[in-house]
């Protein structure tokens, strides 16, 4: 299922995004064909705000978070 969480805009100095979270669920692996993506980490949910802080992600991602957080009812 795709479930909608609102807007996830961002904008800072080094760029500006306009954009719509979603949340998708699958029991599936996730594949990456497209080359963009680095790496795959599983990470509970109540885990991930620490997992960012030690990570290079990108930072319209990490602001993304609380959105999704409030979502999961894990703020």
């Amino acid at each position: 299922p795709l479930t909608y969480l609102g807007p996830a805009n961002y904008e800072a100095a080094d760029g500006r995004v306009l954009g719509r979270l979603y949340v998708a669920t699958t029991d599936d692996e996730p594949t990456c064909p497209d080359g963009e993506v680095v790496a795959v980490d599983r990470v509970p949910v109540t885990e991930v705000a620490e997992w960012l802080d030690g990570r290079l992600v990108c930072h319209d991602s990490v602001a993304a978070w609380p959105l999704v957080a409030e979502h999961l009812n894990i703020v």
